[in-house]
Parts: C-alpha cells; structure tokens; sequence
C-alpha cells in the first residue's frame, strides 16, 4: 500500500516511523535546551512582590514628603484661574495658553508630582481650552 503525497513513495508504516523518531528526536533536545536554559540563564526575570511602598500617605495615596512644596490645585475653576481663561479672546491667545499651561505642567516635565495627579491637571486644562474654544467659535459664527 502506497501512501499518496509521501516524498519518494514510502509506505504509511515507515513515513509514520520516521515521524515519531523525529518527534522523540525533538522533544529530547527541547528536554535538554529546557534543563540548560534554567541552570545557565533563566528565559524570564524572577521579580518578588514587596508589597506597597510605605510610608505616610496623603487623603489621595500619594506618600507625603514633608520637604515638597505643596501640589497644586485640581480645581476646574482654580486651573481656569491659572490659565486665564476669562481675559482670553482670540484662538490663538487660547493656544498660546494651552502650551504655557503644558510646558509648566506636563508630567514628563514634572517628575516630583505623581503622574496621574499630573495627568488629570492637563487633561482638565485641555478640557476648559476646548470649552473656550467651542464658544468663541460659537460666537462668531453667524447664527
């Protein structure tokens, strides 16, 4: 009996033979590649949960330094005080705050700050930007 599609026209028994052969062939050399890998170099990092960092910890979870000066302000209306929204009438006078506020605030700029602290002060000032945005372009607008 002929097995169709076997190079050279081995029989069904043999192809079969060769395949577990090769098949126990590789799984000896996984075996040995597996046992070397984990004496000689661990494939993954063993990494040890500590726990949180301790400390003291602040109303937000963020630990106190008693030598940092204070966080600013989270406020919507303390943030829109910071970037003079209400004195600000053109698109680009709006923009331009925009890039004053990040440049003073952005997280990659602030590394004492906790990121998402820093995070949501920008994403607010964002935020009121559009806002202001939005309804100076409703008002010219005609209507």
């Amino acid at each position: 009996m002929r097995l169709t599609g076997v190079r050279g026209g081995a029989s069904a028994a043999s192809s079969a033979e060769s395949f577990e052969a090769a098949l126990a062939a590789l799984e000896k050399a996984s075996a040995a590649f597996a046992a070397e890998a984990s004496v000689t170099r661990p494939f993954w990092p063993s990494f040890k949960w500590e726990g949180p960092p301790t400390g003291a910890s602040g109303a937000n979870g963020y630990e106190i330094d008693d030598d940092a000066p204070p966080l600013p302000s989270e406020d919507r209306a303390d943030i829109a005080r910071e970037l003079a929204l209400e004195a600000l009438n053109s698109e680009a006078a709006l923009q331009r705050a925009r890039r004053r506020f990040m440049w003073a605030n952005h997280p990659d700029r602030r590394p004492e700050w906790p990121r998402e602290f820093a995070n949501r002060r920008v994403a607010l000032a964002n935020m009121l930007i559009d806002k202001a945005l939005r309804r100076l372009r409703l008002a010219r607008s005609p209507a």
